[in-house]
């Protein structure tokens, strides 16, 4: 039974070892019980959840800080486009609602695709105007497909994986970890080829986000 996929070739399934054991550690590592690989593989099975190779589609071979491969659910030939990261405070003021809001809507009829985080605030705002506009976007998740996080975005997450990507490179049932937030981040900068930061305190995800871009040698942007 075949539910996964190695970038276009299709050939990745369940039992593919590469898979499993980036699963089994993952749940080895959180402590959660052995029935978890059973648990998730129903998951990625019912909710078609794909495999990703990080070297060969997302172009990310200069990062040495991803395992290699992502779990995704949506339409992954967005990946192909190009890649528009912009992220921003959870508290956004005003001025940069509106300011993102517009950013956003001058890539329709574009052939590209936004990134961003999930958070609540700017990242949830890019995903939002991007649908209306009928830009794809892709939504960066600190956990696993199965934790609806933040709780706000449950309708959120369905629209993006009905006419976007949701990535992670997390299995279905990890929880977003405090550390996964760091990592999420990293994933971000390296997956978008250039980075609009909007609002955003020091000590933030924005600013974090920033840093690993600017190591990867990113194209990065500021308002």
């Amino acid at each position: 039974m075949e539910i996964l996929k190695d970038c276009f070739s299709g050939r990745f399934t369940v039992d593919d070892g590469r898979v499993i054991k980036i699963i089994e550690e993952q749940l080895s590592m959180h402590g959660l019980k052995s029935s978890g690989l059973e648990k998730t593989l129903a998951y990625m099975e019912k909710n078609n959840v794909q495999t990703i190779c990080t070297e060969e589609i997302l172009r990310l071979s200069e990062s040495k800080l991803l395992q290699g491969m992502f779990f995704a659910m949506g339409d992954i030939k967005h990946l192909n486009k190009f890649r528009i990261g912009i992220v921003g405070t959870r508290k956004p003021d005003e001025y940069a609602v509106k300011l993102v809001a517009d950013i956003v809507r001058r890539y329709k009829n574009r052939d590209v695709a936004t990134v961003s985080g999930f958070a609540e605030g700017i990242d949830s705002l890019v995903h939002r105007v991007s649908l209306e506009n009928s830009i794809p976007t892709i939504a960066v998740l600190p956990g696993g497909f199965a934790n609806d996080y933040p709780a706000s975005n449950i309708e959120l997450k369905k629209k993006i994986k009905e006419k976007g990507l949701l990535i992670s490179e997390y299995s279905p049932y990890i929880k977003p970890y405090q550390l996964n937030f760091i990592q999420r981040n990293h994933v971000i900068a390296a997956l978008s080829d250039i980075l609009i930061i909007t609002q955003g305190a020091m000590k933030s995800g924005t600013l974090s986000t920033l840093s690993h871009a600017m190591k990867l040698k990113k194209q990065i942007f500021a308002i």
